[in-house]
């Protein structure tokens, strides 16, 4: 009886994870990364996370979760709220639409698939900001924020959320 007990608070914490590191990257996000050049040029490791969760284990990362931490990502670095919520909902929409292509493939496939994500949120986030705000933003930090965003995916899918996913695929 209590090893059922555990076996099913186990699954149930498991379930959890990508949840919480979705959490930890909003708040690795939010802690400024001082450039020369650039005032906050935090990598959207939150964008990486979804994608790869939309992909992998799309029933681990609803909607309803994804637009909270994009609601609380805008509130912690002082975005107008809803704007990452905007923009990752429709990353997790995409990402879990075309699962199926781009799950069995190779990593090279995987990355393209998020090559252009990244891409298209950063145009989009661009453009709500600037519709939001009235005024044109800077494109030089969407540029960099992208550029890191390709930069930080192979190692952090493949040391980091792909062996956790696997454990998390392990435990079903």
């Amino acid at each position: 009886m209590m090893t059922d007990f555990r076996q099913r608070a186990g699954v149930g914490l498991k379930s959890l994870l990508p949840g919480f590191l979705l959490l930890l990257f909003v708040f690795m996000g939010a802690a400024p990364l001082r450039l020369p050049w650039i005032e906050n040029a935090a990598p959207p490791l939150v964008i990486i996370g979804v994608y790869y969760w939309a992909i992998f284990q799309p029933d681990l990362m609803p909607g309803w979760g994804v637009f909270l931490i994009g609601l609380l990502q805008d509130l912690l670095i002082g975005l107008p709220p809803g704007l990452s919520s905007a923009v990752l909902v429709l990353i997790r929409w995409i990402a879990c639409s075309h699962r199926r292509f781009v799950a069995g493939q190779s990593f090279l496939v995987l990355w393209t698939g998020f090559v252009i994500m990244a891409l298209l949120a950063a145009v989009l986030e661009w453009a709500l900001f600037c519709l939001l705000e009235w005024r044109l933003a800077a494109l030089l930090p969407v540029a960099l924020r992208f550029l890191m965003a390709i930069m930080v995916f192979p190692p952090l899918v493949l040391w980091g959320l792909h062996p956790i996913g696997r454990v998390l695929s392990a435990g079903e």
